[in-house]
């Protein structure tokens, strides 16, 4: 195999294709975050090579999955010691990003061209067999180890076969989002000549720093173009950099400087604020989650639920703002909203007094809405509905991405958490008659956005980013019975709302996703059979065929790790016509699938939607 790659320099070995059968007994599979990843590992003496032979993962996986998250939507990476390939091919498959890497070593470039192959990342992954530094030149390769190839290094010499290029020489005036650098101390020197894209693009930066001396010079080296450490990672000390928004003159604010670093993206924004809701009893947790908000915000909201007067602590806080309600059972957690009629052309985050906020929470989530162009609502914590649905509280009736989990990439959900969402308010502009009923704020505020056609979506996030706080009181998750939950008690009521504007689909607010249609022989196989579905979008409409929409059912679909908007279809039943409306407009991508002795095969039978749907009643 082999794949297109930058032209080599003159004098560079020219690298000997691979045949098919040398490719096949050196090919290692994993799967991570859904996505089946196929290695070329020729050398099992390598030191990255046998990790990731052994252990079926991505070498330095636990950094690579906290450092995704922070990426845009399509981003463009740059990958400079590429080495075999192992985080190109994280960042192209898993994170989805254009990559460019570079690797001069003849021996690691080889595997590294061959795995890319091997994934059909060859539009997705740009191959420079180069080496990188401060200005264009020669070099040779030296410290070759057949054990470790990563500890191969490029030197300086007017003789060498090894082309040296700047990366403001090959990226000229491309946008950068990620830089990540390992070259075996060589790390400053790649630092030197990428001064334009560090000015330009303001990259994450990620550099290895085997000693105290070369760590100093990478500071020294970012810390003029505004960065600073934020995290090490792994064995061989690694660290992330990223461009400050801390305020470096009186006129300026980390809110300020934050809304200038989106530019244009939001539509016009006055600044950042929060709401947050909270009841009689709470104050230790209370505490917590208004102090980890404060530094972060212009001001905050507080709706106090059984309060005759504001707690000590708060009056010292300028920034917050509290409304009394002694008896606490107007709003309830909608409380969280108050705010919001008091600003405009602001963001808005609406949040929970029992999660501690991490400290790039309100970057992050302002990044993410201005994605979006501020025209969606954008949250941490999310369910999508298994439909038809008869009881929201009801074991198996929604997957639950959590804002506590972990999770690679942005994915799109029905019901948004409202103590994790982020919006603007000229796109959300609720006011609190529109929440009918206490403590239903996800609720309310998802059949507020599903009449005007706003997408919610989960951001990306390590796990436990966000923190849960301890408190001693009620909620409407953990009470067991009717007579406990008292005043907490909405299951009912949000059933009932929930229904009235089924179906809830992600087809119906933006591009069409693709639509996999799965004809289960028996509703037993239904484990199984998700798990071989050939899955290729983030956010499918999935149709399941079966004989009965059971509890158990659908409690097996929503505890499978898979989180898909599901529909199921019982045999011998006609469609609602909400549905059968909905499914009308799903065009495009549509797979068949079905379930023949237990096995998934592709249904061939089926030539279209209208002509699969047809058999429900056959």
């Amino acid at each position: 195999m082999s794949v297109h790659s930058k032209p080599k320099a003159a004098g560079q070995p020219v690298n000997t294709p691979l045949t098919a059968g040398q490719m096949a007994k050196n090919i290692t599979r994993i799967n991570a975050f859904q996505q089946d990843v196929a290695f070329y590992l020729p050398n099992p003496s390598d030191h990255i090579q046998k990790i990731i032979r052994g252990t079926k993962k991505f070498y330095e996986q636990s950094m690579l999955t906290e450092i995704g998250p922070l990426l845009p939507e399509n981003p463009t990476v740059v990958d400079v010691g590429a080495n075999i390939g192992n985080h190109s091919l994280f960042f192209a498959k898993v994170i989805g990003a254009q990559v460019i890497s570079f690797e001069p070593n003849p021996d690691a470039f080889t595997i590294l061209e061959a795995s890319v192959a091997l994934n059909q990342l060859n539009d997705q992954v740009e191959l420079h067999q180069i080496a990188v530094g401060a200005a264009e030149g020669l070099g040779e390769i030296n410290k070759v180890s057949e054990i470790n190839l990563g500890m191969a290094q490029v030197v300086a010499s007017h003789e060498g076969s090894i082309q040296i290029q700047s990366l403001d020489e090959v990226l000229g005036t491309r946008h950068v989002d990620l830089i990540k650098i390992d070259v075996e101390g060589m790390e400053c020197e790649v630092l030197k000549g990428a001064g334009q894209v560090l000015e330009r693009c303001k990259p994450v930066v990620i550099a290895e720093a085997a000693t105290l001396e070369e760590l100093s010079g990478i500071e020294n080296l970012l810390r003029p173009y505004g960065y600073r450490k934020i995290q090490c990672y792994n064995d061989t000390p690694t660290f992330l950099f990223r461009h400050a928004l801390e305020p470096s003159e009186e006129h300026e604010t980390f809110t300020g400087n934050l809304l200038a670093s989106v530019g244009k993206k939001l539509p016009e924004t006055t600044g950042i604020y929060a709401g947050m809701a909270t009841v009689a009893g709470n104050e230790v947790a209370l505490r917590s989650a208004v102090m980890s908000l404060l530094p972060q915000v212009d001001g905050l909201f507080l709706y106090l639920n059984g309060y005759s007067e504001v707690p000590p602590f708060l009056d010292k806080l300028e920034q917050v703002t509290c409304q009394l309600d002694p008896a606490g059972t107007r709003y309830g957690d909608a409380g969280k909203f108050w705010g919001l009629e008091q600003v405009e052309n602001a963001i808005y985050l609406t949040c929970d007094d029992d999660i501690l906020y991490p400290q790039d929470y309100v970057q992050r989530m302002t990044e993410a809405l201005a994605e979006l162009k501020g025209r969606a609502v954008v949250c941490v914590h999310g369910s999508l509905l298994v439909q038809p649905m008869e009881n929201f509280y009801a074991n198996g009736s929604r997957s639950v991405l959590h804002f506590a989990g972990e999770l690679i990439r942005r994915r799109q959900v029905h019901v948004p958490g409202t103590g994790t969402c982020a919006f603007h308010s000229s796109t959300v502009d609720m006011t609190l008659d529109q929440f009918e009923t206490a403590n239903m704020a996800d609720i309310w505020l998802t059949k507020f956005m599903a009449e005007k056609h706003i997408e919610a979506y989960t951001v990306a996030h390590k796990g436990l980013w966000l923190r849960p706080l301890k408190v001693n009181r009620p909620n409407i998750y953990d009470a067991s019975s009717a007579a406990s939950r008292g005043a907490y008690d909405t299951s009912a009521a949000q059933t009932s709302v929930l229904k009235s504007l089924m179906p809830i689909s992600i087809t119906q607010t933006r591009e069409m996703p693709q639509v996999v249609c799965l004809k289960l022989e028996r509703d037993s196989n239904i484990l199984s059979s998700m798990k071989d579905l050939p899955i290729t979008g983030r956010d499918p409409v999935v149709l399941i065929m079966c004989d009965a929409a059971t509890d158990d059912l659908r409690a097996k679909i929503a505890q499978s790790s898979y989180n898909w908007e599901v529909h199921l279809l019982p045999r011998n039943q006609s469609l609602p016509p909400a549905i059968a409306a909905l499914f009308q407009n799903l065009s495009g991508d549509v797979n068949f699938w079905k379930v023949e002795k237990r096995r998934l095969v592709e249904d061939r039978a089926a030539q279209n939607l209208q002509e699969w749907l047809e058999c429900l009643l056959s």
